[in-house]
């Protein structure tokens, strides 16, 4: 039996899939930042592409126009951003345990057969023997808005695009109510100072 030669992707697919590989870009384009001429034959070169670099604008083109619909730039999203108050807990810790450890932290999330904690380093450290996954020495960021965000579109990908920007690694993200808690590598604080602070 003949197996079935797989058809190439069209190039509207490879610029769809791009973008959704580099989501930074979606963003930058809703601000009006991003130069899509240029983009368009970057595309065509890592993807490399060979058809016209006049197909790759258009597809290119057409799925910002599409996304801008789907995804409108969100000015309530940046101003909630620019009113929350960010709090700093480090010498931090997150340890996954079965649930029918006995765990005690700060902060505990269930699901399944699985606890995940989260708390002060030297508290958790007991608790390492026995657990399924242990690591140390992060830092516990508490962003405290002014209203709740649960309403408002893009202020998470707002937020989580100021990370992927500065190259900060997620451990864990978390919210309650008013507040979003996001966990990272202690080495990165001074990335949050600035993102934050200046």
């Amino acid at each position: 039996m003949t197996k079935k030669k797989e058809r190439p992707l069209s190039v509207a697919k490879i610029v769809e899939r791009y973008m959704y590989e580099h989501p930074i870009l979606m963003s930058q384009a809703s601000e009006g930042i991003l130069n899509t001429s240029s983009l368009a034959r970057k595309i065509k070169i890592e993807e490399k592409i060979s058809k016209t670099d006049e197909a790759v604008m258009i597809s290119l083109y057409r799925f910002l126009e599409k996304m801008q619909k789907v995804l409108p730039p969100s000015k309530k999203a940046n101003e909630i951003l620019k009113n929350t108050a960010v709090n700093i807990h480090s010498d931090y810790a997150v340890l996954v345990a079965d649930i029918k450890q006995d765990v005690k932290a700060k902060n505990i999330i269930s699901y399944s057969d699985k606890q995940v904690c989260i708390g002060e380093m030297n508290n958790l450290q007991k608790y390492r023997k026995n657990s399924l996954f242990y690591r140390e020495n992060l830092a516990l960021i508490e962003l405290r808005h002014k209203e709740n965000i649960e309403d408002v579109p893009g202020v998470l990908f707002h937020l989580l695009a100021r990370f992927y920007e500065q190259s900060i690694t997620i451990m864990e993200i978390f919210s309650a109510w008013d507040a979003t808690y996001i966990l990272i590598e202690k080495k990165d604080v001074q990335k949050i100072m600035r993102m934050f602070f200046e």
